[in-house]
């Protein structure tokens, strides 16, 4: 697992976090005989400085904070179903899903605007909210 920092902009449903530690399938290891191995994902990883939209579920991996207060655990998350919960809101303006091509929810949200993207999710969220 490789564990990615991402600041909050916006919180559709959850907790109201500031910061949250993403983590992801894949990632560079090291053993303690000196020898080394890479776990793939077809995932692609987070980039820094872009946006994402993330459906979080609690990641089974706890953080160990190895500061100060060494030993604390710290929360993770995980994208939902991997790359299906995963979306780039691209410097274009449009909505990049992560998942395959050809999976259905990256054929319906493909090249949606950010805004109608979101205003989706917002909308799908609240009908959950109420009571049956």
């Amino acid at each position: 697992m490789t564990e990615y920092q991402a600041r909050v902009e916006q919180v559709l449903k959850g907790p109201a976090l500031a910061n949250v530690v993403v983590t992801v399938v894949g990632g560079h290891v090291s053993f303690p005989e000196g020898t080394t191995a890479i776990i793939t994902s077809s995932m692609p990883a987070p980039v820094h400085g872009e946006r994402y939209v993330f459906f979080l579920v609690p990641s089974e991996y706890q953080i160990v904070d190895d500061g100060p207060d060494a030993g604390v655990h710290a929360r993770a998350w995980a994208p939902q179903h991997l790359s299906l919960g995963v979306f780039l809101l691209g410097p274009s303006g449009v909505v990049r899903p992560r998942a395959r091509a050809d999976h259905p929810l990256a054929k319906a949200f493909t090249g949606m605007s950010h805004a109608d993207f979101l205003a989706a999710i917002e909308r799908l969220a609240s009908k959950r909210r109420k009571p049956s």
